[in-house]
């Protein structure tokens, strides 16, 4: 006549202590308290259950836990608190070691087992045997139900506890066609894209194996597919030392001269070879006017004087870039070897050491680059390093700036002349000369002798390709990054300069040929100098960079300022540097955007004329106008597309540049020059307050006019 209910409520207020010990037979208490779990479970008392739980722990010996819980009738205590919605009785029994069932109750249970101390669930398991299939089971559950963080301090566990013979033993479990143990842990990670996961049981997966090929060996033949595939064959390699049939030093050497020796040092060699062939060349321009008549020509009377001015020009600019060279390596610290051999104690020796260091500079450069990667202990030469580097990086820049830049502007400022003869002479020998004048400065003349006009050409075209090449890798050369993986990266940023530069290019040669005297050059050159130096001091220059302090330190860092702003300006016809200053935190979206929104309305304004007034410039560029307004439009919009691509895909720090939306906030950093620190601001809510402002003061208006109105009728 009495309920199970009713019973258990006068339970309630039972001793169980009291009850369990009033038997003397200790399987009896066990048979008691496993019956009065159960009751308490199926019945929904989690008070009942949670009394019994710490009996259960503080009067029975763990190896008897397993009999008492996991001892299964219809369903299981797990189940039945499920069922009941008792939480607390779940989290209960998964402290004792309770295996998580592999059903639809999997997610929420691991969701409370997160919560829990692992260790000590493992540890209420007597026998080793026990421990190591319940921590092999949870791994299985959370890996496959995308659980990281259970997974993460399982597989902590794992490498502290279990020993190592018996790591492959669970990584490596598995039954065909079971649910839970079908896959490995790793394919469950790799399906449900937990790149994290896949990252915890990597470090697992090489202890186990000896040696990267045994390793991929089984990842191939084990791994289902999945999103993280790449990364898990990418990453897999990175856990072991790189063996190579070559010794390590000869393969660093062998990288370095390639990207430091060819991409670097030689083309730079080369730029200079090509300026000095174009210097003979202007001293001599009558060779320009080979299958040309003075009839052809474009302003044909001044070329004379155009070739005097190109050669001064190039003079200069030669003389700059080997002083930039020589100044910034000149400073540069001198290598121990060097002021032992020089001797530093006087003040010849320490000027010998310097003059020699000019020379020396590129050998010492790559030498102490093989050092440094190849030594145990790096951070002894990091410092010695990273000032070589930033040496070269700051001649890199000057030569970009000054040297590629003004030579490409005044390559194509010297060709206006002949640019009829050319363009009638077709496309096909327009290549063609190109092609020999560019074999003419790569072979220094002895391949292909070209004149002046190819000459010229040749040096357009490796300028245009040389500054994007040289701009690309010096935004892809990262510490950390092989040489393979900087050209991978560097892609789509190579490409967006060499689209940028060639719709800068089009611009010049609508402004060269614009029927307007030289004034047209400096209204273009102070109007742009105007706007990027309004560009980098409002958004890239704090108030305390502005302070002055006295000091010849200060004096210096002052001159380097404007050194460097000066030099940021005159590039930036072409492109737009970062800061020189290392320490500095950049964060240049906002100037970067207006730079290239700055280049575009300068590209139309220049370009586009060339429709509406053909009268103002020569046929050869007014019935191509067209033309050229579709490609500098395209250029500079596949220009930005790239990019953007290579600051989201390819960037070490893809992961923070730009905007930043978090809810409904699009956040946005900057220098501002008014505030000396960087600040944040939403941009949604910086157009929604103007609109907002837009409103409220149409409104003001009409309340304003409501009420003379109501006035009036008083």
């Amino acid at each position: 006549l009495i309920t199970a209910e009713q019973l258990m409520s006068m339970l309630r207020g039972v001793d169980l202590l009291q009850c369990v010990n009033s038997y003397e037979d200790y399987e009896a208490k066990l048979l008691y308290i496993r019956h009065t779990l159960y009751l308490a479970a199926k019945n929904n008392e989690p008070d009942i259950l949670t009394n019994i739980l710490f009996i259960i722990s503080q009067t029975f010996p763990q190896n008897k836990l397993a009999e008492i819980l996991h001892y299964e009738e219809e369903k299981s205590l797990l189940d039945y608190c499920f069922e009941n919605n008792d939480m607390e009785g779940c989290k209960g029994l998964l402290k004792f070691g309770v295996y998580i069932p592999d059903d639809f109750k999997a997610k929420p249970l691991l969701m409370i087992l997160r919560g829990v101390d692992l260790l000590q669930c493992m540890n209420s398991y007597e026998n080793d045997e026990a421990k190591f299939l319940y921590i092999r089971h949870t791994l299985f559950i959370a890996a496959k139900n995308n659980e990281p963080y259970i997974l993460k301090k399982v597989c902590f566990i794992i490498s502290q506890t279990i020993p190592q013979e018996k790591i492959a033993e669970i990584l490596h479990y598995r039954i065909e066609n079971d649910l839970l143990f079908g896959k490995i842990p790793l394919s469950f990670c790799n399906e449900n894209d937990d790149r994290a996961g896949c990252s915890e049981l990597l470090r697992l997966e090489t202890d186990i194996h000896e040696d990267m090929q045994s390793g991929l060996t089984y990842l191939k033949k084990n791994l289902s597919k999945g999103p993280q595939m790449h990364f898990i064959i990418e990453t897999f390699p990175i856990f072991y030392q790189e063996t190579s049939c070559l010794p390590v030093r000869l393969k660093t050497s062998i990288v370095v001269v390639i990207e430091l020796g060819v991409f670097s040092y030689a083309l730079t060699a080369y730029d200079l070879s090509s300026d000095f062939q174009l210097l003979q060349e202007y001293s001599k321009f009558d060779e320009f006017m080979v299958n040309c008549s003075s009839f052809a020509m474009f302003e044909a009377a001044g070329i004379g004087q155009t070739y005097q001015n190109a050669w001064i020009i190039t003079l200069i600019i030669i003389l700059l870039s080997l002083g930039a060279y020589a100044f910034n390596v000149i400073f540069a610290k001198v290598p121990h070897w060097l002021s032992v051999y020089c001797g530093t104690d006087s003040k010849f020796g320490r000027m010998a050491a310097r003059i020699t260091k000019i020379f020396l500079f590129p050998f010492i450069h790559m030498w102490n680059t093989v050092v440094h990667h190849t030594s145990e202990k790096k951070t002894k030469h990091q410092e010695t390093q990273l000032q070589l580097d930033n040496s070269w990086k700051q001649t890199k820049l000057f030569e970009q700036g000054i040297e590629n830049t003004g030579q490409l502007l005044l390559s194509l400022w010297t060709l206006r002349h002949l640019t009829p003869c050319i363009m009638q002479s077709g496309w096909k020998q327009l290549m063609n000369d190109s092609f020999v004048g560019i074999g003419s400065i790569l072979s220094f003349g002895i391949s292909y002798e070209a004149n002046g006009i190819q000459l010229t050409l040749g040096k357009i075209i490796i300028t245009y390709f040389s500054l994007s090449f040289s701009l690309a890798m010096m935004k892809g050369d990262k510490m950390g990054l092989d040489f393979g993986a900087k050209l991978s990266r560097v892609i789509p940023i190579f490409l967006s300069f060499l689209s940028m530069i060639l719709t800068r290019l089009i611009m010049f040669f609508c402004l060269v040929f614009l029927n307007a005297y030289s004034w047209k050059y400096w209204t273009f050159g102070l109007a742009h100098l105007i706007f990027v130096s309004m560009i980098i001091l409002l958004f890239e220059t704090s108030s305390s960079d502005l302070q002055f302090k006295s000091g010849r330190k200060n004096l210096q860092v002052l001159a380097l300022k404007i050194f460097f702003g000066a030099l940021r300006i005159f590039s930036s016809l072409f492109f737009l540097s970062s800061s020189p200053n290392p320490d500095k935190e950049k964060h240049t979206f906002i100037s970067q955007s207006l730079y290239c929104l700055l280049l575009l309305i300068e590209n139309l304004m220049v370009v586009v004329p060339t429709m509406f007034y053909p009268d103002s410039y020569p046929s050869f560029v007014s019935d191509v106008s067209s033309t050229l307004v579709v490609i500098v439009c395209v250029g500079w919009a596949f220009s930005v597309i790239c990019q953007v691509l290579y600051y989201t895909r390819c960037h070490h720090w893809k992961g923070i540049n730009g905007p930043t939306k978090e809810g409904n906030a699009l956040l946005i950093k900057s220098r501002m020059i008014w505030k000396e620190n960087v600040i944040t601001f939403n941009a949604f809510r910086c157009c929604t307050e103007g609109y907002s402002r837009m409103v409220k003061g149409s409104e003001t208006e009409e309340l304003h006019r409501q009420r003379e109105e109501d006035q009036e009728d008083i």
